[in-house]
């Protein structure tokens, strides 16, 4: 089995089995908290289970950890009140979590919205692991650790930040991170124009890296990564300070003006359409539960259709958690994958649950039926011969 195939079955077993399952002790939280959460000393293996949970606005660090191995934080929306066009002086210095003295962390399934920085990573919280994570409307770094502590990005939907990852030291600062290692896999990200800028024309970004000579290594697989402008500072380059240690199958999507800015090192390829980006959002969004309900609407266009049907056919074969086409999200595009569409065909999102909606939802599709089947089928060859009809290799499935 190809090492890439071992990381998707990896990554599987461990979106499969949360960190609330493994630990010592599981503190629950619910509704819209009072008061940022700050703990200290937690036993080691405690986990925070913060799925009903919510924190708006109470502090310039909504969640702060302290010297507790082996900590877990579960769900939750944790977000700050920064207007649109909010001054970048007004807003780096907020963090939606902070991480002191804390190694192993496992943050999995949170939302983090409209803060400076995401996740702040500091001495002593070596081996973090951010998974199936959330971020949107970040003013400065989404990830960063200027300790330069080593830790995994996985299966994350990074949806809109200034900076991406930064690991660069702060001047009265004595780490050496050489020693350790990023490791960025299954992760989708986006460099969003910010009206409020740290410097240079607004609207700007800086870039996917702020990286340093002492700065981790960095491996980085099956990502793709979107900048719509080049950057007021740092470079939309891959290898920061020359830190690249492995990279495949990631895939940059360009919306700029004129060629790709930087050159790109192996395991990496560039598209100009914008459709791979936002086809990678909604099979995130629909595996991750935060889409429209329609796992067979692969554009997001709100229905389930033949350009769903035509995603599925193009990627037929294709292996990765956020390959689009994968339907039942096993990490395969194939013929189960057809079937989900099939008995999906023409579905549009569920109505609000209300009375008069109920009154006119569309009763849910019977179970396919031998006619049906070879009736879906045959739709099937058509739509994928009507998409290809130009092309010069084999037809599939014939």
């Amino acid at each position: 089995m190809s090492d890439r195939l071992l990381r998707i079955e990896a990554l599987e077993d461990r979106s499969m089995l949360s960190c609330l399952a493994g630990a010592s002790q599981v503190i629950t939280l619910t509704g819209e908290q009072t008061e940022r959460y700050s703990e200290t000393g937690l036993p080691d293996g405690t986990a925070v289970d913060a799925t009903d949970a919510s924190w708006f606005a109470l502090d310039d660090t909504l969640i702060k950890i302290r010297d507790s191995n082996d900590f877990c934080l579960h769900g939750g929306l944790v977000e700050h009140d920064f207007a649109l066009d909010a001054p970048w002086d007004d807003s780096h210095s907020a963090r939606s979590m902070r991480l002191y003295n804390s190694p192993n962390a496992i943050i999995e399934d949170v939302h983090f919205n409209n803060s400076g920085d995401g996740i702040s990573i500091f001495a002593g919280s070596e081996d973090f692991t951010i998974r199936n994570t959330l971020f949107t409307d970040m003013r400065d770094d989404a990830i960063e650790s200027d300790d330069l502590q080593g830790g995994v990005i996985e299966d994350t939907l990074i949806e809109s930040t200034y900076v991406g990852f930064a690991a660069r030291p702060r001047s009265d600062n004595t780490f050496d991170g050489s020693g350790n290692t990023w490791v960025i896999q299954d992760t989708l990200i986006r460099l969003r124009p910010q009206i409020g800028v740290y410097k240079g024309v607004s609207p700007g970004t800086g870039g996917f890296f702020k990286w340093d000579e002492l700065a981790p290594q960095i491996q980085v697989h099956d990502s793709i990564f979107r900048a719509d402008q080049l950057t007021n500072h740092q470079d939309l380059g891959f290898d920061p300070d020359g830190k690249l240690a492995g990279a495949s199958n990631n895939i940059v999507v360009w919306l700029g003006e004129g060629a790709y800015p930087e050159p790109l090192p192996p395991g990496f390829t560039l598209t100009t359409d914008v459709s791979v980006w936002d086809n990678a959002v909604t099979q995130w969004m629909n595996r991750h539960g935060r889409g429209n309900g329609l796992p067979a609407d692969g554009n997001g266009d709100g229905m389930v259709g033949a350009a769903d049907y035509t995603l599925w056919a193009n990627n037929f074969g294709a292996t990765g958690l956020n390959v689009v086409g994968d339907y039942n999200f096993n990490g395969t595009v194939d013929a189960s994958d057809y079937t989900v569409w099939a008995n999906s065909f023409g579905s549009v999102p569920a109505a609000p649950s209300s009375a008069s909606a109920s009154a006119t939802a569309a009763p849910a599709p019977a179970p396919a039926s031998a006619t049906t089947q070879q009736r879906d089928f045959a739709l099937m060859l058509w739509y994928y011969d009507l998409a290809h009809e130009d092309d010069d290799e084999p037809e599939l499935l014939r």
